[in-house]
């Protein structure tokens, strides 16, 4: 999947000159609190920080079941585009996705951008947890092929909607912002 780097077709990163090397930094930048009356918390995390022409950054995003009886949920986050949700730039993708780019890949970078982006719509897997279990999902970086640059930097924000339901269903969104330096 490299191919940021490629010279033989013309593309350059940010304009880098040929000695310098392709890294960039995530972080996460806001967590949002679920609401009071949900039995479920959220979380994210960045697992592995850096990007490089090599490898991609991955995250976890988490819910924990503070409830006291045994809920089925989807994932926190599973996969989706920053665009959704204010500026483009990146993707993020479950490594459950069957079209998920591996981690231990660099990002897929080009020097033309993409009209539209393209990804499967499988529905979301859904797991059991226990109270006080945790289910979490790793997801990976990835370069937004519908903006110019690779995996520019800037604050991206993804979220999701959820719905608890019990007798008094809770539905409501979540979300997190990802840094890219």
């Amino acid at each position: 999947m490299g191919g940021c780097l490629d010279k033989e077709d013309g593309f350059t990163l940010d304009n880098a000159a040929e000695d310098d090397t392709f890294e960039r930094t995530v972080s996460i930048e806001h967590v949002e609190a679920a609401p009071e009356d949900s039995p479920l918390e959220f979380d994210a995390s960045v697992t592995d920080e850096t990007i490089t022409e090599d490898r991609t950054a991955t995250l976890e995003v988490s819910i924990t079941n503070a409830g006291d009886s045994v809920r089925t949920v989807q994932p926190a986050f599973y996969k989706g585009a920053s665009s959704a949700n204010g500026e483009a730039g990146i993707l993020l993708y479950s490594v459950r996705a069957p079209d998920s780019p591996s981690a231990d890949d660099g990002p897929e970078c080009h020097d033309e951008t993409s009209e539209r982006l393209e990804w499967t719509t499988e529905e979301l897997p859904q797991t059991s947890i226990e109270p006080e279990e945790t289910a979490t999902e790793t997801l990976v970086v990835v370069d937004d092929p519908t903006v110019e640059g690779c995996v520019p930097s800037g604050t991206y924000r993804f979220e999701r909607k959820h719905d608890v339901g019990d007798e008094e269903a809770v539905t409501f969104t979540w979300s997190f912002t990802v840094s890219i330096n």
